[in-house]
């Protein structure tokens, strides 16, 4: 009888219920990736995604940080840096938009596995999703489930298990959270990165407050080499580098070193890939600071990319880009519930501002992460977009939600300490039924009937396996959704120019351009403010499919065969009839 109390009494108050608890929870975790990797991916659904991942792909065949994605303004930046546009290759292009981290940790998933980019031609009947994605998405839920491990290793060490345990599953109950780690984009990378850097300053502060000074130091070491892998898969993260050497000057008794070693570790992270660019075509960020001026006056929407010419001093403006700071952080204020996974955690986040916590490593973390998200924001803002159908892909909120987690869920329970309920038992009560209206988006992914199994429109891959062998790996291709053509087709795909003289210039002194692919993208457009007069209105006749633009290339086809889901809504122009 004795044995059996025991074991009762460890599975209520011993180890045994320890490993429940964290079983219960990896089991759940696991259930959730499964259903979100099995049951609602349909596709590649983001430019950027496909960008990377084609990017991705060239690094692991060997050829460099390459892009088989061609933007008519990378070409006119590498005239501008001194290269003449019949030297350019656009069958061997160099990469300046995009920073390295997220292609590159995909591109040895890829090597690794030994993954296929083809699609054979009778598979393209039953075709559902492209296998180099399904890659993209195990790599992106692995950095998800370290971070969930962290956060619980994190939020034990700062305050207790019950704080740990609940912050780890209202991240996982987070339905914005699954939604990105499904999406292919770098946001959960990003969000491994902030966690690891958040750990590691916890450690170092820890490790300052019980007079281990070098351990300390050693700590914002991490701190800062996180921080700078974080920069590498987005630039605006990399401001984080400024609060931390803050904490560093001001935290540590050793700051005369402290400050260098923060400093120093960061930009030796990120220094090979600025001198890189710098050498390419003159500037560390290459061709991503013109994020900051897409839909201006003289480039509407995001003609700015598909332009052969420049004036630098015609789009640069100091008052343009404070009024772009200025909205842009009154449209992340606007939305801030919906970029950080939901109205409760908003609540939450935005009450934990104003508590001031008694512990002085708990102190400092709390300001410090307040004041990176308060710089990510602000300078965030000049890149964030008007449109609101962009916000979402646009979110440089969610990385931070692990850490937002930590400290507002420890909130929530002073909060309920400080109500003074008469039985404790109600206080977890209370924390189920927050719990419960914070996961109710989870529940309706759960709930939802099947969509489509596409991400269409505008994507529609089976189209562009479909057409990919009427073109050699040699040819240029031009169209609306060339990074959709670089990553189906493996082709190098020129981003529809700006104007016919900009698409002859390159057709005549690069390479022949030997198909155009109208889709969605353009024709789904409004008619007037975006077709008429707006970022296609050059293009007016080609995507309302009249004969005068014909002219570019001889022949047509509309595609697919008649058929749902897009009957008809490809439109193809060659050189010569490819599809016989």
């Amino acid at each position: 009888m004795s044995g059996l109390q025991s074991i009762v009494y460890a599975i209520e108050v011993g180890g045994i219920r320890w490993w429940i608890t964290r079983g219960v929870l990896v089991a759940v975790w696991l259930g959730l990736a499964l259903f979100y990797f099995l049951s609602e991916f349909v596709g590649f659904r983001h430019a950027e995604a496909m960008d990377q991942a084609q990017i991705a792909r060239q690094v692991a065949e060997g050829k460099g940080f390459t892009t088989q994605f061609i933007r008519p303004l990378a070409i006119w930046q590498l005239k501008d840096s001194g290269t003449a546009m019949g030297e350019i290759d656009l069958l061997n292009f160099p990469d300046t938009v995009n920073p390295p981290l997220h292609p590159l940790v995909n591109a040895v998933a890829f090597k690794l596995l030994g993954v296929s980019f083809d699609i054979a031609q009778d598979e393209i009947k039953d075709f559902r999703v492209f296998r180099p994605e399904r890659v993209v998405l195990a790599v992106s839920l692995g950095f998800l489930f370290l971070t969930t491990l962290m956060v619980y290793v994190w939020g034990r060490w700062l305050f207790d298990d019950i704080v740990a345990v609940t912050a780890t599953i209202f991240l996982m109950t987070t339905a914005l959270v699954w939604e990105f780690a499904v999406s292919g984009l770098s946001t959960m990378l990003v969000m491994f990165c902030l966690t690891t850097a958040g750990l590691s300053l916890h450690v170092a502060l820890a490790s300052e407050e019980d007079g281990r000074t070098w351990l300390g130091v050693a700590g914002v070491a991490v701190a800062a080499l996180f921080i700078g892998l974080a920069a590498m898969t987005n630039y605006v993260f990399g401001w984080l580098v400024i609060p931390l050497i803050l904490v560093a000057a001001f935290g540590f008794s050793r700051r005369w070193i402290a400050v260098p070693v923060a400093f120093g570790v960061f930009i030796l992270v990120c220094a090979p890939w600025w001198m890189r660019n710098v050498a390419l075509v003159g500037h560390p960020f290459g061709l991503a600071w013109v994020s900051a001026f897409m839909d201006g006056g003289l480039f509407p929407g995001q003609s700015i990319w598909r332009t052969l010419e420049l004036n630098v001093w015609q789009i640069v403006s100091p008052r343009e880009v404070i009024r772009d700071v200025v909205r842009g952080v009154m449209n992340q204020s606007m939305a801030f519930a919906a970029l950080c996974g939901g109205f409760v955690i908003a609540g939450l986040v935005v009450g934990c501002i104003f508590h001031r916590f008694r512990a002085w490593s708990a102190s400092v973390q709390h300001w410090f992460w307040g004041g990176a998200v308060a710089i990510v924001v602000v300078l965030g803002g000049v890149v964030f977009p008007a449109d609101s159908a962009q916000w979402q892909s646009a979110n440089h909120v969610l990385p931070f939600l692990p850490v937002l987690l930590i400290f507002a869920v420890a909130f929530l329970y002073v909060l309920l300490d400080r109500i003074q309920l008469p039985l404790s038992l109600l206080k977890y009560c209370v924390v189920g039924i927050v719990l419960a209206a914070h996961s109710l988006p989870l529940v309706r992914d759960f709930l939802a009937p099947p969509g489509r199994i596409f991400a269409y429109p505008p994507y529609f891959p089976p189209i562009l396996a479909l057409t990919k062998p009427w073109s050699e790996p040699g040819e240029i291709s031009c169209g609306d959704i060339p990074w959709a053509q670089a990553w189906y087709q493996n082709r190098v795909s020129v981003w529809l120019p700006r104007d016919k003289d900009q698409f002859f210039e390159i057709n005549d002194l690069m390479r022949p351009i030997v198909m155009v692919l109208v889709t969605p993208a353009s024709t789904n457009s409004r008619y007037v403010s975006e077709i008429r007069k707006g970022e296609w209105k050059e293009w007016t006749d080609l995507i309302l499919r009249r004969t005068g633009d014909r002219a570019i290339l001889p022949f047509a086809i509309p595609l697919p065969p008649p058929g749902p889901p897009a009957e008809g809504e490809y439109f193809l122009l060659s050189d010569r009839p490819r599809w016989q």
